[in-house]
């Protein structure tokens, strides 16, 4: 399968987890995925090569969340954007590993610019409380704006809060 999670919001994402494990599980099957959506990767996966360019940059079997944790960090590192979003999130509430706010808004920036609408209002959102950067009501307008020029309803509704056209 390539790319099937592509374009899917995370509902979608995760009826087709559970879809393609069905049929894995009542045909035998073994599915050979390209996926960047790691969140379905991690879900799906017994066994994972992970790709960069070509060239292989790591293998193994994703276990538990610090395994996840060690997954999304070489795909963020790699440059895939969803992974960069997840690694931010796992950094932002402390899951698997220890909370850190700037490291997780540095992910956060890094999918953003790459155009992540989720990455987006995130980091809109750490630049208008101050967590992990410093406070920037005009920084975090302007990223509230991208995710809601992309349709997120969060971004749409922190600008009307704040009273931004």
């Amino acid at each position: 399968l390539d790319e099937p999670a592509a374009g899917m919001n995370p509902q979608e994402t995760q009826e087709l987890a559970v879809f393609i494990r069905q049929i894995r599980e009542k045909y035998g099957l073994t599915v050979f995925l390209i996926e960047h959506h790691m969140d379905l990767v991690m879900q799906i996966s017994d066994y994972i090569y992970v790709i960069d360019f070509g060239s292989e940059i790591a293998e193994g079997v994703p276990k538990d969340v610090g395994t996840s944790v060690k997954w999304y960090r070489m795909a963020a590192e790699g440059g895939m954007t969803e992974a960069q979003f997840n690694l931010g999130l796992l950094l932002y509430y402390g899951r698997g590993i220890r909370k850190d706010l700037p490291e997780a808004a540095r992910w956060f920036l890094k999918a953003a610019e790459a155009g992540d609408m989720k990455a987006q209002w995130f980091y809109g959102d750490c630049c208008y409380v101050g967590l992990g950067v410093p406070k920037n009501r005009a920084e975090a307008i302007s990223w509230y704006r991208k995710s809601a020029a992309q349709g997120v309803k969060d971004a749409k509704d922190r600008l009307r809060e704040l009273g931004v056209k």
